[in-house]
């Protein structure tokens, strides 16, 4: 008996079946009556994430639905194993975000540390050129050996004798001043300023004249000085006592 769609074909007794073509429809068969097309069967509408191949018909609403659902039971599983909860994820992001943190932290400590480095070779450099300011006191004061004569202000009693001699003593001096300042705020190194200088200041402080007039009789004007006397001492560096024995 032909059917009024045209695309279905019934097997009589009553039985209902669905529409062999695909249509989608379902059809209820008597023997007396003309064969009555069922409306297809609903779906209740959810939103279904990108990568899941869930098949269509089926009603999903939890993550769970979609492991059980999914023709590809696996799918699900590599994204979130089934014994990890929402709130291990949770804590997995948070120890991530703070790993992320210290390693910035270190990077950007590195980048400090590396850009004081070059920082204090510059200044190291710049104080160099300060010291060629100075190079006629040096020149005097320096005690000479095999390979350079001794200065003029090296032996007893020699030393600065007009005012211009002792205001060049004096800037020289002031320069180291300004040395253990910058030891004393942390820019400089006293291990290395005594290694670089310890023994320019060692000149002076072997020179009687000066070592009396400015660091004995006038000692409260140059406690810097004498405080970087004192930490060259600490790094192993020898002077000449500033209060020699009575009698020597």
């Amino acid at each position: 008996m032909p059917w009024a769609s045209g695309c279905c074909q019934a097997a009589g007794g009553g039985v209902r079946r669905r529409c062999a073509s695909g249509c989608g429809a379902s059809i209820r068969t008597t023997a007396s009556s003309t064969p009555e097309r069922l409306p297809a069967p609903t779906t209740t509408a959810a939103v279904r994430p990108a990568g899941l191949d869930v098949p269509v018909g089926t009603e999903v609403r939890t993550a769970a639905d979609f492991r059980n659902n999914s023709r590809n039971p696996h799918t699900w599983d590599l994204l979130v194993p089934k014994n990890v909860r929402m709130e291990q994820l949770q804590l997995a992001v948070t120890i991530l975000g703070v790993l992320g943190g210290l390693f910035g932290l270190w990077y950007a400590g590195g980048q400090l540390r590396a850009a004081h480095q070059s920082a204090r070779g510059t200044f190291l450099l710049e104080l160099d050129e300060a010291f060629t300011r100075h190079t006629d006191v040096y020149i005097r004061l320096r005690p000479g050996d095999v390979s350079q004569s001794p200065g003029d202000w090296i032996g007893p009693g020699r030393g600065p004798e007009n005012s211009s001699d002792w205001m060049a003593v004096e800037q020289y001096m002031g320069l180291f001043e300004r040395i253990e300042v910058l030891i004393e705020g942390g820019v400089l190194d006293a291990q290395i300023t005594n290694r670089l200088h310890g023994y320019r200041v060692r000149n002076i402080v072997a020179n009687d004249r000066i070592r009396k007039t400015l660091l004995v009789d006038g000692a409260a004007g140059w406690q810097d000085f004498l405080s970087l006397i004192e930490r060259l001492q600490g790094e192993g560096r020898v002077f000449a006592p500033l209060n020699p024995p009575a009698g020597g």
